[in-house]
């Protein structure tokens, strides 16, 4: 019998919970069970039963448990045992962000990381969410973070937050520190990331979602980077939709002003990605809990949400969190 087959088994007859077991596994919902199917075709024998929405383990899968956990404490053993030894080989986490993340969000969390992990050692590779997306298929890295993928096809993908957006003009504009109707965006000079950026495609959705085609927006100029676009936001180029969490150091100097935009509901996800068909190596795994846990630590069972505008309705499956959430940012 195959070790990880064992472990998918374990997961989820601890959890009896065909979600809860795929996420503790980095797996999708289909190669769980694929794994278990396996399982019971090599053993002759159906170790879990549906019972309306919920499962429950069969006799067999009973008498197989007791087996699977003593199997979890032997490997354990011995990594402690080869470790001890002085055998251990040296623990590497490749990740891979979209420039955003990169940028604002991910040194705040590597730090806290390493304190707690400091025997794995941690490289960052950072490009568009499509760009990060394709070296994980590629291998170059074990875990994406990235906004708005487009592409999920061989990929587990988890919700891990979610970001405000924002209308970020020149300090001089005539709509600077003013609220608009969204009409207004028709026809005036627009910034853009690139193609293949997460962020560009949660703009388009939200400008869609709007009325807007894309005969209504005038884009002057598109950048590879998030700290391009707004370079070009204060050299008073045009105007742009950009993350909250990358504007606020630029407006706390002045550089750029915010604009309230009736009509626009301007949001955007961010996402933890694996690969589907494998469980990913130990540091990533650790990794991933890792952050989960800092959500669910700071919203409770909700997604960690980032600081939204003082008065500002949140969605009804999140809480507002801002003064926890400026604190560890």
């Amino acid at each position: 019998m195959d070790n990880f087959k064992i472990k998918v088994f374990r997961v989820l007859a601890s959890n009896l919970n065909l979600s809860r077991a795929s996420q503790a596994l980095c797996l999708s919902r289909q190669s769980v069970t694929q794994h278990v199917k396996t399982l019971e075709e090599e053993l002759g024998s159906a170790l879990f039963v549906r019972k309306g929405n919920s499962i429950a383990l069969t006799a067999a899968g009973q008498a197989l448990l007791p087996f699977a956990e003593k199997i979890e404490s032997i490997c354990n053993a011995a990594q402690g045992a080869v470790a001890g030894a002085g055998g251990a080989r040296e623990r590497r986490l490749a990740l891979g962000a979209s420039t955003t993340i990169v940028q604002y969000l991910l040194p705040y969390f590597i730090a806290n990381f390493a304190a707690e992990n400091p025997q794995i050692s941690i490289t960052v590779n950072s490009g568009n969410t499509d760009s990060v997306l394709a070296a994980l298929k590629r291998r170059r890295i074990q875990l994406a973070l990235v906004e708005q993928p487009s592409d999920r096809e061989e990929l587990h993908i988890e919700t891990f937050l979610h970001d405000r957006m924002v209308l970020a003009v020149p300090p001089n504009h005539q709509w600077a520190g003013h609220e608009i109707d969204v009409c207004r965006l028709k026809g005036e000079p627009f910034l853009m990331r690139e193609m293949g950026s997460g962020s560009r495609r949660a703009v388009e959705a939200a400008l869609a979602r709007a009325g807007f085609t894309k005969q209504d927006l005038a884009v002057v100029m598109e950048f590879d980077s998030t700290e391009g676009l707004l370079n070009a936001v204060e050299a008073g180029l045009g105007i742009t939709i950009i993350s909250r969490q990358a504007v606020k150091n630029r407006k706390a100097l002045g550089g750029v002003k915010l604009v309230k935009v009736r009509g626009l509901h301007m949001s955007n996800s961010m996402f933890i990605a694996s690969r589907a068909a494998e469980s990913p190596a130990c540091e990533a795994a650790v990794f991933r809990s890792f952050l989960l846990s800092e959500a669910r630590r700071l919203t409770g069972p909700n997604l960690f949400v980032l600081p939204r505008p003082h008065g500002e309705r949140t969605d009804s499956n999140v809480e507002l969190i801002g003064k926890v959430a400026e604190q560890m940012l």
